[in-house]
């Protein structure tokens, strides 16, 4: 929802003043929550969120409560603040790609051993690591999706994307990503990957410390445990994925 002040200042004030009340705001027959805005974005920006009415069946139903726990969940980041919460909730909406799912185990968080007192929340990230076969993997995935969202725009349609994509990838150099690095998010973590010939064969990626802005349940992260023993085996093997121009390598349910 957009707020032009100047436009109608009673407007703004309503819906501003919906912020923290228990009461729904209702609209075409769904009840809605506010949940997040972009303060600085001019006309200001409310995100309200539909929890029930109108084709939203019973099993559906989520609080704002619920969304935001499933962007930021409480138990893996208990020591977050007001602001930080608003900023990565931010970055939780900001338009991505996605960029396929890591196999289970094939992302390593490195410790870097830096510890950083910092007065505000971090909103980008370092820089890691990631071996051909997993930046081809990201390259491949990202193209596809990339060209099944344009589908999805009405430009072209779904079987037609898939059918090209195909076709292009059929070429083993083809499907070879052109890149050496990206910026993307995986997970909780953000930054850039760097390709790194030294981690071998298999889809690895390394995480650095200073890339993750907050915690997500992912199974392809490597237990502290079992990362601890792979890295005494290999001082550079990890793992990370993520999609060029901004996109998720990490899908939220991994």
């Amino acid at each position: 929802v957009a707020v032009p002040p100047l436009y109608d200042p009673s407007l703004h004030l309503n819906l501003c003043g919906r912020i923290g009340q228990d009461d729904p705001l209702f609209i075409a027959g769904r009840y809605y929550r506010y949940f997040w805005s972009d303060v600085e974005s001019s006309p200001q920006s409310l995100l309200f969120f539909a929890e029930s009415g109108a084709d939203i069946g019973e099993n559906d139903r989520m609080t704002v409560d619920d969304v935001r726990d499933w962007c930021l969940p409480k138990q893996l980041n208990d020591t977050l603040t007001m602001i930080d919460e608003h900023v990565y909730i931010g970055l939780c909406l900001a338009p991505t790609t996605r960029s396929g799912t890591l196999p289970p185990n094939s992302v390593i968080l490195a410790d870097t051993g830096c510890s950083v007192d910092i007065q505000r929340p971090k909103s980008c990230g370092g820089c890691g690591l990631i071996s051909r076969d997993a930046l081809d993997f990201v390259w491949s995935s990202y193209s596809k999706c990339k060209a099944e969202d344009i589908a999805g725009q009405g430009e072209q349609r779904t079987s037609d994307a898939s059918s090209d994509w195909e076709s292009d990838t059929s070429d083993e150099n083809e499907t070879s990503c052109p890149y050496s690095s990206f910026e993307g998010m995986l997970g909780g973590m953000r930054g850039i990957w760097v390709l790194d010939s030294a981690l071998g064969d298999g889809i690895k990626v390394l995480c650095r410390s200073s890339q993750q802005l907050f915690a997500l349940p992912m199974t392809c992260l490597q237990s502290p445990s079992s990362a601890s023993s792979s890295a005494s085996s290999s001082s550079r093997t990890g793992e990370t994925a993520a999609g060029p121009e901004g996109s998720s390598g990490q899908d939220y349910e991994d």
